[in-house]
């Protein structure tokens, strides 16, 4: 369940939520080409690592077509925070609905609230990845994840 304290960003594209979605569950394209496993099925497990400064683990939990988008963290590393389960137990969740000719995609990190060591940090480093390289591979085809290492 969100609440008002989860980190939230919503933009909107000129696209279908078809496309929406298949670029949402290909986050090489817009994160970072270091993932490794199946982020695009349900109950299966992918790897997200940019060492030495983030690695997590996720399983996906929801995936509807042109609607939504859920991965559940199961464990995560973050070097510049002393509490590392800030994130574990997390879902990103990304949903997608019309909005008049528009499609908007609203991405929250439920459970990541402004009393984490790590909020401001992941929100800025968010805002980058989901209002810049997400909402770009969206509308224009070609997003910026991290390279791979």
């Amino acid at each position: 369940m969100t609440t008002d304290q989860d980190l939230t960003f919503t933009f909107t594209v000129d696209r279908t939520p078809d496309e929406a979605f298949a670029a949402i569950v290909d986050p090489r394209a817009w994160w970072s080409e270091n993932i490794e496993g199946t982020p695009d099925q349900v109950g299966a497990e992918w790897i997200y690592h940019n060492e030495p400064v983030h690695r997590s683990r996720f399983q996906v939990t929801e995936l509807v077509p042109g609607r939504r988008v859920a991965w559940h963290v199961l464990e995560n590393e973050l070097s510049f925070v002393e509490d590392q389960s800030e994130w574990v137990g997390n879902d990103l969740v990304f949903d997608i609905d019309r909005d008049g000719d528009q499609t908007r995609v609203t991405f929250t990190q439920i459970g990541l609230v402004p009393a984490y060591e790590c909020y401001e940090i992941c929100r800025n480093a968010w805002g980058g990845y989901i209002k810049g390289s997400l909402r770009a591979l969206i509308s224009v085809g070609k997003g910026s994840p991290v390279v791979a290492l």
